[in-house]
């Protein structure tokens, strides 16, 4: 999350049209922590501030999207097998630094 008074960048929509779709792979982690724990969420905002994490409960598992306002973006999709994929787009691969985190 960027700091107050610095520019936001561009929204998930404008980082997501810009910039195609660049490798598909499995994801192992389980993102329900993510999405349930906000000191988690908190504390990977203050490791990595540039990027923007957003999950979603589905009936299939927790999905999410990052971006960095700039033009990098990945989706973290949870199939009905439960099998998660992530998606990356742009030049940082940011569910890999995501699962490093």
């Amino acid at each position: 999350m960027p700091a107050r008074g610095v520019s936001q960048g561009l929204t998930w929509e404008q980082v997501r049209e810009g910039q195609p779709l660049a490798a598909e792979e499995p994801f192992g982690r389980v993102l329900a922590q993510l999405h349930q724990d906000v000191s988690l969420l908190f504390a990977l905002r203050v490791i990595r501030p540039d990027i923007r994490v957003h999950t979603l409960a589905a009936d299939e598992g927790v999905n999410a999207w990052e971006y960095n306002g700039r033009p990098s973006w990945a989706m973290i999709e949870v199939d009905k097998g439960g099998t998660a994929t992530a998606r990356h787009g742009g030049p940082r691969r940011l569910a890999d630094e995501l699962d490093a985190a």
